[in-house]
């Protein structure tokens, strides 16, 4: 019968054989109608003999093809997603080399009728092909699936294809690649972006649907779940920070709806468990991302669904996670203390159960933060008070497993483990909104829990960084100093204390943790003094004096100054001079830095006219001024030097000069050894006492660095919807022409962006260092600061820019929380959101600057002790977006490493015009602000030719060209732009445009000082 069937089909071979070889395209059209007769998608014998008979040179897939070329194209790709079908055929050199071809017709639009055929081809090619993969991102793969996937048909067999080659390139090839090349793809993918025209200006012009997101809402067939797979693998991984930051740029957040629908069917619905964590990692990636005010939000895709309610995800995401968080501590216990110990399997099971409890803890916790936002009696809050009473109810018997967890693990003389140290996480953050729960239970365990060290820990302390909250509130009252007291907690904070402030202390910043240690370390001494008795371990308290002082020696933080010598003073109630000097680890310079400390307090506080900032810290001065005249007999040393001090008040009141002689003659007078003096000008003797800076901590939500499941307590702020982050944008320039010119077009191009879509830009000041007012202050929000004096600079004139900071920051009235450093050669292109995050800065990496490489000169500022010359980061201070508090640090150590740079010969050689850049980036590492390396913050022409995603146009290199658009650099091309070029004189209007094949950076640099030349009042005067 086969024998039959096979000749019965032989003659329409021969048939199509000939048709094909005919010479006229209706001809060749039916060969290849007739070739997809026999190619049934089943049968891959007959698709075999077709393509053994027929092969590849009888098809010719191009985009040639004469009148019918988009039949013939259409049929050939037909036939050749046929021949796919069978491995050993799909897996062939001629198939491969088909797929930038294929590629290229799908961009092109002309496979249009055989979509579907074009991705069944590119599946199954790459699938099989050990070269499939790469080939196919090598051609751009990338950039036609995200153009192409949200136009496929929500569920058709094309978006499955889609999705899977996504699979696949994710699967074979690094996601850090993919992340870092195709940020802006893969939002396309997973949803809304918003692209930008390439036509100057600039405008939001195309939004793209999302598609896998979409997909993981709509579907509810298998599809579902491998859309749910690729979302997780593309939004949990470790390398996907270029792709968050995409996603958080776009105006549309429709994709987050889509992932929360998604969601929400898979944790409401019987399926396996599996699949619930996988919705649930999912659930905490898309958190990350946008907030917690993700888990109430829309659930309808339109509407005619029936209505669900808001808060319906918050429920679902908590009852899943407690499950979780229920289940797998069991799992842990019984695999910890119960089963085997010699199984390998069962510390293979232990790590993976800890992942999954990461997943489920971090979503606890970020319920509770939102709850402690939203609150319960807010006018038209979207949860409702039946739901509130369920959450927190569901919170409670949550932290009671918790606790019982670590009961457990005390009874079984465990203290060492991330999971316990998690567990104290997620404690320690409900009981920072609710000290009084489990009160008993707490009570019992609270030592114990301040013992508990992760696995990389050598002593607690991120324990007791996580309780810190609770014990700040519960010592307001004695019952709970008591509590401290009998638990040993008092020992263990300032163990923590010491920890954070001290010499050999923790280098992350985490001042939140070290002010909440203070208040729970004062709140103590000041009930022991006053209403309990507690025995004070003087050895413990000896240490902490020496820290206090170590912390406070190079700060003119108000905050800090008053805090840490309200504690000294309550310490000195119970001690004298005499006795503190008879400990070993206490001598003459500890003493005398612990007067300096008393003697700034009292002279800041004690002057006439007292600063907003000093006011502020009144009720510590009345502990210092009170806590003085109780000791001050026994403590000699420290009465002379305040009496010492009070009689520079008076002379300095006489004269009606400025307080800076004072600190100058304490650091002249009584330095500890091994301080260092500068000999020449600094800060303290330039700035005047009258105002000093207030430089507070950033918040605690600042990055650790450290294992997800024991990173420090995510912040909580009192917003649920995420807020914008403002930056205000400072510019340094002088009264010259040359500087005014940049800077009035700088100030032109940020009024244009300033209220664009994304942007987080501010205000702006010109910081104009000459000293006095020009005649652009109408124009120009400006801010008049001194130059350095006379010499000082030693014909360095860049040497004023950290000194006019330092002014601004002192003077200035900022409402921004964060400073975008930026010069007047800087146009600006498209609007500026806030890139730094999590405490860090964002800079751009500037090629020349090499710490590493001149690391025998920087240790001169930068000793071994601070940390490896990698903490010093390859950058200058502008553009850099920063804190602004962190900035108020940073400006007098820059002005500072500035000056001994500038004196120091191999410095000044080594470093020249780029001197003041290292000073900023070796300030920046001493104060541990790190900075995120944006190589998108701004492009340097002629050397980066294309716009793309930059923000900044920096124009500081000259731009040559011969008139064929050659780069003549290093000669004067015939046609040329070079800022240098109008040093004493404004650029003319309409400067003449590059001539053709000049770079779109440069023509654009050209085209927008053209455009701002044209619209500024009064240009050229």
């Amino acid at each position: 019968m086969e024998q039959q069937e096979q000749q019965r089909q032989s003659p329409c071979l021969e048939d199509c054989l000939k048709l094909l070889k005919g010479e006229r395209d209706e001809q060749r059209l039916a060969g290849l109608l007739l070739v997809t007769k026999f190619c049934n998608k089943d049968d891959y014998a007959s698709i075999r003999r077709v393509y053994d008979a027929v092969g590849m040179g009888k098809l010719g897939v191009s985009e040639s093809g004469g009148d019918n070329r988009d039949a013939y194209l259409q049929l050939s790709i037909t036939v050749l997603a046929a021949f796919c079908r069978v491995p050993e055929i799909a897996s062939s050199e001629d198939m491969v080399s088909k797929i930038p071809l294929i590629l290229e017709i799908m961009s092109n639009g002309l496979g249009s009728s055989v979509t579907e055929e074009c991705y069944e081809f590119l599946f199954l090619v790459s699938n099989t092909h050990k070269d499939g993969v790469s080939t196919l991102y090598e051609s751009g793969g990338m950039s036609v699936l995200a153009a192409q996937m949200s136009t496929l048909p929500d569920g058709s067999h094309s978006v499955q294809c889609a999705m899977r080659l996504v699979q696949l390139m994710i699967n074979k090839l690094s996601l850090d690649t993919i992340n870092n090349e195709h940020p802006s793809e893969l939002a396309l993918m997973v949803g809304l972006y918003v692209k930008e025209s390439l036509v100057y200006p600039f405008n939001v012009e195309f939004i793209v649907v999302a598609t896998i997101a979409k997909q993981f809402a709509v579907l509810h067939d298998a599809v579902k779940f491998e859309a749910l797979h690729l979302l997780v693998a593309i939004l949990s991984s470790r390398y996907s920070a270029p792709l968050h930051e995409a996603l958080r740029l776009m105006k549309d957040d429709i994709w987050s709806t889509f992932i929360r629908v998604g969601v929400m069917a898979i944790l409401q619905n019987r399926v396996a468990p599996a699949e619930k964590l996988q919705a649930l990692v999912l659930a905490e990636s898309t958190i990350s991302i946008v907030g917690e005010g993700w888990l109430i939000g829309q659930m309808n895709l339109s509407d005619t669904q029936d209505l669900v309610p808001a808060d319906r995800c918050i429920l679902l995401v908590l009852e899943s996670s407690r499950v979780e968080v229920a289940v797998l501590l069991n799992e842990l216990a019984y695999l910890k203390y119960e089963a085997s110990k010699n199984s390998s399997s069962n510390s293979e099971s232990i790590l993976l159960k800890k992942q999954n409890l990461v997943v489920a803890f971090s979503l606890v916790e970020r319920i509770i933060k939102l709850i402690s936002n939203i609150g319960g009696d807010d006018e038209g809050s979207v949860i409702s008070e039946s739901t509130l009473t369920k959450v927190i109810s569901g919170l409670n018997e949550t932290i009671g497993v918790i606790l019982e967890y670590l009961e457990d693990a005390k009874d079984h003389g465990q203290t060492k483990g991330d999971d316990l140290l998690a567990s104290v996480r997620i404690v320690g953050s409900y009981l920072a909104e609710t000290p009084v729960a489990c009160k008993e239970k707490v009570r019992e365990l609270l030592g114990y829990m301040l013992s508990i060290e992760g696995e990389d820990e050598p002593s607690p302390f991120y324990s007791i960084c996580f309780l810190l909250p609770m014990l700040c509130q519960i010592t307001m009252e004695v019952y709970g100093c008591k509590v401290l007291a009998s638990s040993g907690a008092n020992k263990a904070v300032v163990e923590c204390l010491i920890k954070l402030i001290g010499p050999d202390g923790h280098t992350n910043d985490d001042n939140g943790s070290i002010f909440l240690a203070c208040d729970t370390i004062m709140n103590l001494l000041l009930k022991v003094r006053d209403q309990i008795r507690v025995q004070l371990d003087d050895a413990y308290f000896v240490r902490l004096l020496r820290a206090l002082a170590y912390w406070t020696g190079d700060t003119d933080d108000l905050s800090v100054i008053m805090m840490a010598s309200s504690i000294c003073t309550l310490i000195f109630d119970s001690t004298s001079e005499e006795a503190l000097l008879q400990h070993q680890s206490f001598d003459r310079s500890d003493l005398i830095s612990l007067s300096q400390l008393i003697v700034r307090s009292l002279a800041i506080c004690g002057q006439e006219m007292m600063s907003d900032d000093a006011k502020a810290e009144a009720d510590l001065h009345q502990i210092v001024a009170s806590g003085y005249s109780r000791w001050a007999d026994r403590f000699p040393h420290i009465r002379e030097a305040v009496e010492r001090i009070e009689s520079l008040l008076a002379v300095c009141r006489e004269r009606g000069g400025p307080l800076t002689s004072i600190s100058k003659t304490l650091s002249e007078k009584e330095v500890p050894p091994g301080k260092h003096v500068h000999s020449l000008i600094t800060y303290n003797a330039i700035i005047s006492a009258n105002a000093p800076l207030k430089q507070d901590f950033p918040s605690s939500s600042s990055s650790s660095g450290f294992k997800p499941i024991i990173k420090m307590p995510i912040d909580r702020s009192k917003t649920t919807a995420p807020k914008k982050r403002l930056f205000h944008t400072a510019v340094t320039a002088s009264d010259s022409v040359y500087n005014t010119w940049q800077a009035r077009i700088m100030y032109y191009w940020f009024k244009q962006f300033k209220d664009g879509p994304n942007s987080e830009m501010g205000g702006f000041t010109r910081i104009l260092h000459s000293g006095k007012p020009d005649s652009f202050m109408d124009e120009i929000p400006t801010f008049v600061a001194q130059p350095l004096p006379a010499g000082i600079d030693q014909g360095y004139i860049v040497l004023n820019r950290p000194w006019a900071f330092v002014q601004w920051l002192q003077q200035a009235n900022i409402k921004e929380d964060y400073i975008l450093m930026a010069e007047p050669d800087h146009i600006i292109v498209k609007p500026i959101p806030n890139l730094s995050r999590d405490g860090r800065g964002a800079a751009f990496p500037f090629f020349y600057i090499e710490p590493q490489k001149y690391e025998s000169v920087l240790r001169k500022f930068f000793p071994k002790e601070k940390g490896p010359i990698t903490n010093i980061d390859p950058i200058g201070n502008s553009p850099v977006i920063v804190g602004k508090e962190s900035l108020k640090k940073i400006a007098p150590t820059w002005m500072n490493v500035s000056l001994a740079m500038k004196r120091d010969p191999v410095a000044d050689k080594e470093f020249g015009w780029v001197l003041e850049m290292y000073a900023y980036a070796v300030a920046s590492a001493l104060h541990n602000v790190g900075n995120i390396l944006y190589k998108d913050f701004m492009i340097q022409p002629p050397w980066d030719t294309e716009i793309g995603n930059k923000f900044i146009i920096h124009f500081t290199y000259g731009c040559d060209y011969d008139m064929k658009g050659k780069l003549t650099y290093g000669k004067i091309g015939e046609w040329r732009f070079d800022k240098r070029s109008y040093t004493n004189a404004w650029p003319p209007k309409n400067l003449p445009l590059p001539p053709p094949g000049v770079p779109e950076s440069v023509v654009t640099l050209v085209k927008m000082v053209n455009e701002a030349t044209a619209n500024i009042p009064n240009w050229g005067s």
